[in-house]
Order: C-alpha cells, then sequence, then structure tokens
C-alpha cells in the first residue's frame, strides 16, 4: 500500500455490495474523487492456488432492465459489456427430470400433456416485465415531505399492480423451480409480489448470461479507476469519526480521508467498524429492522470427469427437501489467471447448509467426491432479508440514510425485492444523494 494520501475524496465507499459499487462508478463519471475499498477483488478471491468466484451471478439480456441499461450507457459501458456477455444454458433439476429452462421439447419430454400449459406459463412470466414496468417508478427510497408525498400518490395511483399477487398456478410442476430462482435473484425472505417477481426473476425467463471474471462489479470498479479515483483491496480497521461527522478509514494505521462515505455492505458490518456513541447505538437499531438469513455458499475445484454428463453452466436444483440450491460451473481459474483445462469450479448457493447440502450434492452429482481437488468457503455470504415495518410497494427495504452525517448505506437490504434492478435502482440513488450532500449536483450528465 502506498504511503498515507493527502488527496481528500469527495466519497469513500467500503464494501462490494451492487448498490454502492454502482453509486461508486457514477459518481467517479460525474467528476467526484471517489475512493473504493473492499477486503476482496471485486467478484472474486483466492484460495489453495485457484481464483474462486464469490458467488454465482444471475445476469439476463441488459437491455431488458431500464436501471441497468440507463446507467451502463451514462458510463459508456453499455457496448463494452454487451461485447463480454456471454449466452449460456440454465437448467432445471428437478427429483424427476433434468431440463433446459427454455426448451418446450424439455418440457414436453418432461411433463408430456403438462407441457403446454408450463410453456405458456413461462411466456406469460416472461411477458409481464413490461406488464408491471409503472408499478417500479415514483420516487423510491425518498427523503424529505416532498418525495414521500410523491411516493404516496404514486403508490395510489398504480395500486391495482402493486397489490397483484404472484400466480405462478399455470407453471405446474415448475412452480417450485420458479420460486427457489427467485430466492436466489432478491435478496427478500418475503414471498414475492407479482412486481416483485416482474422485476427481479422475469427477465431472466427471456435467457441467461454470463460475463468473465468478476463480472458486473469488475467493470464498474475498472471505471473508478479509469476516471481517476482509487480503488483498494485492503481491510478496514475503523471508521474514523471526527465529533459526529464521518472523517475517513483507518487501513493499516493510515487515514484515508473523504467527505463521505457509502457503506455497500451490511449494515450490521457498518456498526462494527464504528467507535462507541450513541450515534452508532441509533445505527444499530436501523441494521435491526433487517433481519438477515444468511444463504450457504460452497466453492468446489473438481475434476471435469466428476460432473455428470449434461450438467450445463448454470442449474437451479429444487424439491428435493433438504432446500434449494443454485449451481454455477465455469472453467477453473490458477491464481496466475491461467485456465486449467482438467478442472471445472463448481459453485453452490444454497438455502441449506451442512448435512442437507451434501445430501442435495451427492443426488446431483453421484459419487462426486472423488473427484474433488479443493475446497472453500467465500469470505462473504449473501443473505436474504426479513424486512420489519411496513412495505407499501412490497419490495422495499431499510433507508439509506443513517444517524450519522454524511453516511449512506449501500447495502444488500435497500431494495432487495427487486433483484439486480434494485441494485441497480438504489446506486442511482445513492449517487444522487451524494451529490446532494456534497453540491456537486452540477456534475452530473
Amino acid at each position: 500500500m502506498s504511503a498515507r494520501p493527502t488527496q481528500l475524496y469527495d466519497v469513500a465507499v467500503l464494501g462490494g455490495a451492487l448498490p454502492g459499487v454502482v453509486a461508486a462508478a457514477l459518481l467517479a463519471q460525474r467528476g467526484l474523487r471517489v475512493l473504493h475499498v473492499a477486503p476482496t477483488a471485486p467478484g472474486s478471491y483466492e484460495s489453495g492456488g485457484f481464483r474462486l468466484p464469490l458467488a454465482p451471478e444471475l445476469l439476463p439480456a441488459t437491455k431488458i432492465l431500464p436501471a441497468l441499461r440507463e446507467s451502463l450507457d451514462e458510463l459508456s459501458l453499455a457496448a463494452v459489456v454487451n461485447r463480454s456477455l456471454q449466452p449460456i444454458s440454465a437448467q432445471v433439476v428437478l427429483p424427476r427430470a433434468r431440463l433446459e429452462l427454455r426448451e418446450e421439447r424439455e418440457l414436453q419430454r418432461a411433463f408430456g400433456g403438462e407441457a403446454a400449459g408450463v410453456a405458456g406459463a413461462l411466456a406469460r412470466l416472461a411477458a409481464s416485465v413490461e406488464e408491471f414496468a409503472p408499478a417500479v417508478g415514483g420516487p423510491l427510497l425518498p427523503q424529505g415531505l416532498g418525495e414521500r408525498f410523491a411516493s404516496w400518490r404514486h403508490r395510489r395511483s398504480n395500486r391495482t399492480l402493486l397489490e397483484a399477487p404472484l400466480v405462478l398456478d399455470g407453471a405446474g410442476p415448475m412452480e417450485a423451480a420458479l420460486l427457489a430462482l427467485h430466492h436466489f435473484t432478491a435478496a427478500d425472505a418475503s414471498p414475492p409480489n407479482a412486481v416483485a417477481f416482474a422485476r427481479a426473476t422475469a427477465p431472466l425467463l427471456h435467457g441467461f448470461h454470463r460475463l468473465p471474471e468478476g463480472g458486473l462489479a469488475a467493470h464498474l470498479v475498472g471505471h473508478v479507476r479509469a476516471r481517476r479515483g482509487d480503488a483498494l483491496v485492503a481491510k478496514v480497521d475503523e471508521i474514523a469519526l471526527e465529533g459526529s461527522r464521518f472523517a475517513g478509514l483507518q487501513i493499516k494505521g493510515e487515514l484515508w480521508r473523504a467527505r463521505t462515505l457509502i457503506a455497500a455492505l451490511p449494515a450490521s458490518e457498518l456498526v462494527a467498524l464504528l467507535p462507541e456513541n450513541r450515534r452508532r447505538d441509533k445505527l444499530a437499531a436501523q441494521a435491526e429492522a433487517a433481519t438477515a438469513t444468511p444463504l450457504h455458499l460452497r466453492s468446489i475445484v473438481l475434476a471435469a470427469q466428476g460432473l455428470p454428463p449434461g450438467l450445463g453452466p448454470l442449474a437451479v436444483v429444487a424439491g428435493f427437501g433438504g432446500g434449494e440450491v443454485l449451481l454455477e460451473q465455469r472453467p477453473a481459474l490458477r491464481s496466475d489467471g491461467k485456465e486449467d483445462p482438467s478442472l471445472q469450479i463448481l459453485t453452490a448457493l444454497s438455502t441449506a447448509g451442512g448435512d442437507a447440502l451434501e445430501a442435495i450434492l451427492e443426488e446431483v452429482l453421484p459419487f462426486h467426491r472423488r473427484h474433488v481437488r479443493h475446497e472453500a468457503t467465500p469470505p462473504s455470504h449473501p443473505a436474504r432479508y426479513e424486512l420489519a415495518g411496513e412495505r407499501p410497494f412490497g419490495f422495499e427495504g431499510v433507508s439509506p440514510r443513517t444517524a450519522l452525517p454524511g453516511v449512506l448505506l449501500g447495502g444488500p437490504e435497500l431494495l432487495p425485492g427487486l433483484g439486480l434492478e434494485g441494485a441497480f435502482l438504489a446506486g442511482r440513488r445513492l449517487a444522487q444523494a451524494i451529490q446532494a450532500i456534497t453540491g456537486r449536483e452540477k456534475k452530473s450528465v
């Protein structure tokens, strides 16, 4: 690490949660001085001589999500991301069937006479993105009386859409798999309504995609560097305060100063980095409004012959009784970045852990244990959040505002019910709030 910097940053972004990382890239694009600090490189970590993904990444085509498309256009990253985006097949693994999610022939073979109904239900769900688009609007994460009133008016005008229940009856045997897919797409533990499913999960029914190592986060952090911001892979020892105001980040005994902070990590982790004071107690109470249930994550490096024939790059496993599992398969990368063609990396994200997860893996990947060459647990785990209090839209989370002046939350709890689009919507909102605090609103493009 370099000597202590003399630069005063407009904003420090701490952590790798996507809302905060989106805000970091947008603010760098808009001319603010940005410092991004995270304990691991974007999207990956090293273990046992391998580069392993932090978690599976579920990506639709970028053009389907308005907030994602608008952000990438502003950052001039749309062409770069679209060139790197690789279509991949996705499977559903049920106790008595393994089928491609979008192939009607597979549905026919698995479900016989029910196939037409299942295929029609999937088509209707995929089309629901546009149907429920008007409901995701108005001032999300509102601040101030004016925005709260505008939000209330928006809810009243779109009450029919916002209150529409999710109907999966026509999906028949696929219902469990679709709900499992939503559980891995959105960070919300509540049963999804129609709007949440349409905006978070239905876009994936148009097709799944993959980005190379690091995913979207790597492109966004790279943009911070390209706009003369700084991005450090380092552990923060403490958040420094001067009086009650944020002053900077203590990293290995050095103070990296900034005017504002976006905590791109769960609120509970932010609390642990703050010195004891009354405002920390208030923030702790705010963090308790979102109760986290961690998902279980495991990285397995195994010989390629240990994977069953026909297992695709992505598989949603449901209906086995012990829980749900999302399996992502990637070529194995050594620490030096070279691909090892004899090995594959399998990332398992699951609602079940321990023996239950092992039992499901043995059902789906019989006798895989003999082929395992390395196994690791990532340094951080995704979670699903149960939110306390009223949720008029059905997908909101905690407010980004905190009791500490200049400190905003930018973790996964902001708009947990909207998945990837929620992360980009929240990131745009955070960028707007930081510009207002720093007086740099005129720099927006």
